[in-house]
């Protein structure tokens, strides 16, 4: 994958929409399943794809899935949702996203 193909995955990422959130369970409120996990699958490809294993950007991404204890309904929620995006547009996700896609333009 070339850099402006990785940048263009992440963008499209990063701009894809989730749907509206609907209250559903104690006033908590959650993201239709089919969109929001496809985001979350596909946000983390591309990280994986990025970031080395001991990354700090992947560590705080498997952070915050591991805190729906696997549930997909739980990864659906709102605030885990808007963790989840926060991790992957993150200061350090981006420097270090600047920083690969400079040495893979060299590279190529």
């Amino acid at each position: 994958m070339t850099p402006r193909d990785l940048q263009s995955w992440f963008d499209e990422i990063e701009e894809r929409a989730w749907g509206a959130a609907a209250e559903r369970d104690m006033g908590r409120r959650f993201y239709p399943a089919d969109a929001a996990l496809q985001w979350v699958a596909d946000a983390e490809s591309a990280l994986y794809q990025v970031f080395p294993d001991r990354h700090p950007i992947r560590m705080q991404w498997a952070e915050r899935l591991a805190q729906a204890n696997g549930q997909a309904w739980l990864i659906r929620e709102d605030e885990r949702m808007e963790a989840l995006r926060a991790v992957f547009r993150s200061e350090g996700a981006v420097t270090f996203w600047d920083a690969e896609l400079m040495r893979r333009s060299w590279d190529s």
